[in-house]
């Protein structure tokens, strides 16, 4: 029994460190965070795909916070707690998921790419003047293999000029 309050106690203190380096303002990053992980503070060179990576941070963070109150009430059943820490660590793996699938995306040669994964849903925005139903069936194989074959794969492109 005490080696599961000890694995929740130092799961906890990651997960609350991980709240603590997203809630950080943009540029005051101290030496990466640690982990080895992605960064969370991703730049986005189109404005729009920035105000929605900020605004599902900032909806993700607000969870978290939520799930580290339960987790540090002492109100909280052993059950509550355990549920909490899963909710906790499946949201930061997701938010490093897309994180790593933005830059594998972008790394084909677009211009920006915004990934989030919500609803059953895998939403991935593209910044690009030219789009091929080749690189449609590529980037969506590839969502599915990364997020899941169970969830469906919503490609949006954005056209430079159209913006």
């Amino acid at each position: 029994m005490k080696k599961n309050k000890l694995t929740i106690f130092l799961v906890a203190v990651i997960l609350m460190l991980t709240v603590y380096y997203i809630k950080m303002p943009d540029g005051s990053e101290t030496g990466g965070g640690g982990g080895g992980g992605p960064d969370v503070d991703v730049v986005q060179k189109h404005p729009e795909f920035a105000t929605m990576r900020e605004a599902i941070i900032r909806d993700r963070t607000d969870l978290l916070d939520q799930l580290a109150l339960v987790l540090g009430s002492p109100s909280s059943s052993l059950s509550d707690k355990e549920t909490a820490l899963e909710t906790m660590q499946s949201v930061s793996t997701l938010t490093q998921m897309e994180l790593v699938f933005e830059r594998t995306v972008g790394n084909l040669g677009f211009d920006d790419t915004l990934v989030i994964v919500a609803g059953g849903i895998i939403r991935i925005h593209i910044l690009t003047e030219t789009f091929t139903v080749d690189e449609f069936v590529e980037i969506a194989v590839m969502a599915q293999q990364k997020f899941g074959r169970a969830l469906t794969v919503n490609i949006e492109i954005h056209r430079p000029s159209q913006l």
